[in-house]
């Protein structure tokens, strides 16, 4: 398999050849070889500089260094002597006065400052041309990336590289800055026979080292240090490789420079190419850019006017053309939808990106694109069309969000869960149905947050937008969120990204509404919402020796009228305890602490029950009635996945450990579906293809999941024991997984009951304190009882709902395949259709499926659902960690590129066929250049006219090489391959 981009185009896309852009055309010259510019180097193995104690000069060079400063020269010798004798003409430390040099240790250097543990602080050099040798060759207008550490060291080690220094392997957001600056090759040379110039690998293979003496100007305002602008340096590096030296592309030196819109047509691909054309857009409010298959999607902070919208959507449902539409989701759905409808294999829609990214508003563009859609069709099929569910499915966002969604550190509408939502389409393409499967809801967040983060935004919404006839009857009158404990935990109460929680609310009430929602179950639920509030502010008092009791207090009072409750019940249920044995039932006292552990529980367990109850009510909404006339299960569906990025804080528990062992298992599914799919696929064709080393991640999979030494396996048993600690759990994980080379640890470390995880997106430590305590979520037996005890009807069932299997998950329930009708059922209804009878939750924490057994079982079962469609990737992006507008920080969006595995993506499409074409398109698209001659095969079959046409395209392309001074000999064959012309889907790969 080959690259199409064998041709350098003169364009500002810095593509040619084949591709979306047209045929071969004059303007194409022969792409650099390897031994100079175009050529992948790595670190340098020589440096030919003066020393810092003898200055070196040559016959054929005068080396001169003086202050540092704008008309400082330092000439550089080439192939000097390892030991050179200074030149008579030549002053004692190499040209310096003096005057102008000081002391360190027993050598001489330059009038600078000592060196320091500062970034890069060297002075612009000003270099003084060598003497041309045969070796020599000007490189004109050749640009290339240099790592801005290689400079710093040759500086700061006075023009010498310090012995055995390689590239920093460290990357990450604590990096200051990226670690790239652009460069103008003045001239270089190479050491393999032949010259600088060779021949272009065309496989996947790696070209062999050659050494390559370059001398470089550092040119770039953009990424460069101020004080390394125009600093000329020289030094030897090997070919093949891109850790230090990087080619660069020419598109940005054109008039009026325009980024590719897909990175694969980037004649020289790799991190800092990528990285700089990301922000070329971004800086042009171009947020999308294709990348092969994948879409990124860079968050601006802000609204971008006339990216969204009917106009803009309208660019997107003309009939499939040859040219690929513009970067966008709306193409990415597009894209979704009509393979579904032609291709008739269900589809998916992968959005993932950490926290901050983006990923919940790139989710709503693409299901409001979908739903769209539905409409149009509806329209055309019928004159009077009929609301279909598309408003219901859209408008349960809001409500998800109010209930799901919190500010974090890294983003103020982050997902706290996760979900898959699944739409289903008639054959003709109208949404017929949806059911939503969550994730994982981070009950935790209720009794704590960090500071800087707030709770769910629903109680910050109530609080500030209800009525004050409201307020009265919730029991809120004159109370904000600092009068709560979960809603002031954190001393946090607004939102960063300038979002009112009063208009959120009425975004909460508009969407129940739409949704169907009574204005009876609305009542209820925000009911439950202020119980809670006022539950959080419960304070308990010693009682006796051991025991504890209720402090009588206005929110005690508040919580008791709206749980429906007596004070002796609850105070019943979270100051004893009640422990059967030989047949009688004893009570024994709590503790203050274990007390307000049991309040902690009644708060996580109602609130869970009410986002349980949420989920399977708007499940019964969306399912749209004309599913009757259809079997489900045949339907053609479209899954949309918006689900938890990757988490690192300074506080990492086991929530951290679920979401990122999610990431682990969603993140090798990418990398099996980008790399092991395109490789067998080429082996399938025949096509001559050297496979490329994908990242596979299953050695970190294995130490989280693997049976009895995995770290949720050894968690589990742990809480099988009743007398296991958090301490003995810590012990029992080094015991079995230290050797494993993906786990970190140390003896502080195990002693803090901590250890750490090498994730392919970095490493993670983690606190195991009451990891235990959080994978049994263990609820009393007497929480359920009282909350089912409850005068108030919705609160009773919010207690029978908790009695269920609790290996079922939140919105996995199949009665939501019936129809509701116009209007929802009342609760009432719905109590007896949602809670089986006999059913009973286990009362022992033995028996009951653990957190992270049941998160395990749902991913499973995720990703079979994902293996059974076709996948489409957006990779959302932000730009900088602090979320606001008009900043691109290269580093952390390089971060997110190495984390997310795009750049391993990019490389495998852009080595090999990034194109392919019907075999019609093919003709379509290139007959007109060889229309008259293809007059002949006018009724053979259009494989046969392939192969024709690339046969007439041969001379041509050859004819522009030779005028552009390249290759005298082509085989074109190596750059176009042609599928079987009896193949269900026959392509030409290009």
């Amino acid at each position: 398999m080959h690259n199409r981009s064998r041709f350098e185009n003169s364009s500002s896309n810095g593509g040619g050849g084949f591709g979306p852009n047209g045929g071969v055309r004059p303007g194409l010259r022969p792409m650099q070889r390897p031994g100079g510019p175009g050529v992948a180097p790595s670190r340098p193995t020589s440096i030919y500089t003066q020393q810092s104690n003898n200055r070196m000069s040559s016959p054929n060079t005068t080396t001169t260094t003086g202050r540092p400063g704008p008309e400082t020269t330092r000439s550089v010798s080439y192939n000097q002597p390892r030991n050179p004798v200074r030149s008579p003409s030549t002053p004692a430390g190499g040209g310096v006065p003096p005057s102008q040099q000081y002391r360190t240790g027993n050598s001489y250097s330059p009038s600078q400052p000592p060196l320091s543990s500062s970034p890069i602080r060297s002075s612009p050099i000003k270099n003084t041309q060598p003497t041309a040798t045969a070796m020599h060759r000007e490189l004109g207008d050749n640009y290339v990336w240099v790592r801005t550490e290689l400079v710093q060291a040759i500086w700061n080690n006075h023009g010498k590289l310090p012995p055995g220094w390689k590239p920093s392997r460290k990357r990450g957001r604590d990096i200051p800055s990226w670690g790239w600056m652009r460069a103008q090759i003045l001239q270089s040379s190479s050491s393999a026979a032949g010259g600088a110039i060779g021949q272009h690998r065309l496989r996947g293979s790696s070209t062999k080292g050659k050494s390559i003496l370059a001398t470089m100007k550092i040119d770039d305002d953009l990424f460069a240090p101020e004080e390394l602008q125009n600093a000329t340096v020289s030094f030897s590096y090997e070919s093949g490789d891109t850790e230090t030296v990087c080619p660069a592309n020419t598109w940005w030196k054109q008039p009026n420079p325009t980024a590719p819109t897909d990175l694969c047509s980037l004649t020289h691909l790799h991190e800092p190419s990528v990285v700089f054309c990301l922000q070329k857009r971004y800086e042009q409010d171009i947020i999308y850019t294709y990348t092969g298959k994948i879409l990124l999607a860079l968050n601006p902070f802000r609204v971008v006017e006339g990216v969204y919208g009917d106009q803009v959507m309208k660019q997107y449902w003309q009939p499939m053309s040859l040219e690929r539409p513009k970067p966008h989701a709306y193409a990415i759905a597009q894209d979704a939808y009509k393979s579904l409808l032609d291709m008739k294999e269900d589809q998916s829609v992968l959005v993932s990106g950490e926290s901050g990214s983006g990923k919940t508003v790139t989710t709503k563009i693409i299901m409001g694109y979908l739903a769209t859609q539905s409409r149009r069709v509806q329209a055309i099929q019928q004159n009077h069309p009929k609301v279909g569910v598309e408003s219901q499915i859209l408008q349960s966002n809001p409500i998800l969000e109010s209930f799901g969604n919190a500010r974090t550190v890294r983003n103020d509408n982050s997902s706290r869960f996760g979900k898959y939502m699944e739409l289903l389409f008639s054959p003709s393409g109208t949404l017929l149905s949806a059911s939503i499967q969550t994730y994982l809801l981070e009950k935790v967040r209720l009794i704590t947050q960090a500071p800087g983060e707030r709770n769910y935004h629903v109680f910050y919404e109530l609080l500030a937008g209800v009525s004050q006839k409201d307020r009265q009857l919730l029991k809120i009158a004159n109370v904000t969120a600092r009068d709560f404990r979960m809603t002031a935990a954190s001393g946090t109460f607004d939102r960063r990204d300038g979002v009112d929680d009063r208009e959120t609310y009425q975004d909460l009430r508009m969407a129940l509404d739409t949704v169907g929602f009574s204005v009876d179950e609305q009542s209820a639920m925000l009911s439950v919402v202020c119980a809670l509030l006022h539950t959080s502010n419960i304070d308990f008092q010693p009682a006796g020796a051991d025991g504890s009791a209720l402090v009588r207090s206005t929110s005690l009072r508040n919580a008791l009228e709206l749980l429906g409750v007596p004070m002796e019940a609850l105070n019943n249920a979270l100051c004893l305890c009640a422990i059967e044995a030989r047949g009688e039932i004893f009570h024994k006292n709590m503790s203050v602490t274990q007390a307000e552990k049991a309040l902690e529980a009644l708060i996580k367990a109602a609130y869970g029950a009410l986002f349980t109850y949420i989920v399977q009510a708007i499940n019964k909404s969306i399912t749209g009635e004309d599913t009757v006339n259809f079997a489900v299960e045949s339907l053609p569906r479209i899954g949309v996945l918006d689900i938890f990025g990757f988490e690192s804080f300074d506080f990492n528990s086991f929530e951290q450990l679920c979401i990122n062992y999610c990431n682990e298992a969603l993140q090798q599914q990418f990398n099996r579906f980008v790399f092991k799919l395109e490789q067998e696929e080429y082996k399938e064709e025949g096509i001559d293809w050297s496979f490329i080393d994908f990242p596979d991640n299953q050695d970190i999979l294995d130490l989280i999941e693997k049976k009895r030494v995995g770290i949720l396996s050894i968690l589990d048993e742990n809480c099988r024991l009743n007398s296991q600690t958090d301490s003995l759990f810590v012990r029992a994980v080094y015991d079995k997984c230290s050797k494993h080379p993906r786990f970190l640890g140390t003896n502080t470390q195990k002693a803090n009951l901590q250890f750490s995880i090498n994730h392919y997106a970095g490493v993670v430590t983690y606190d195991c304190i009451i990891f235990l305590e959080k994978n049994k979520d263990e609820l009393p037996k007497e929480t359920t009882e009282l909350l089912a005890s409850s005068s108030v009807p919705f609160l009773a069932h919010l207690g029978e709902l908790l009695t269920r299997d609790s290996s079922s998950s939140a919105g996995n329930d199949r009665t939501a395949q019936a129809s509701p009708g116009k209007n929802l059922p009342s609760y009432a209804q719905r109590r007896a259709e949602l809670s089986p009878k006999g059913t009973k939750r286990s009362a022992s924490s033995m028996i009951r499926e653990s957190v992270g057994g049941q998160f395990r079982n749902q991913l499973s079962e995720l990703r079979d659902r994902i293996d059974s469609t076709t996948p489409h990737y957006v990779r959302c992006l932000k730009p900088n960690d602090q979320l606001v507008p008009h900043l691109f920080e290269a580093h952390v969006i390089a971060d997110q590129l190495r984390c997310a595995g795009v750049l391993e993506a990019i490389r495998v499409a852009r080595v090999g066929f990034p194109h392919r074409f019907l075999h019609d398109q093919f003709l379509e698209r290139y007959s007109i250049l060889g229309k008259s001659k293809l007059s002949g095969f006018g009724r053979t079959p259009p494989g046969q006219r392939c192969v024709a046409l690339v046969k007439l395209l041969h001379p041509m392309v050859l004819s522009v090489l030779r005028e552009g001074g390249g290759r005298d000999s082509l085989d074109l064959r190596e750059y176009v391959h042609l599928r079987c012309c009896d193949s269900p889907f026959p392509f030409v790969y290009v």
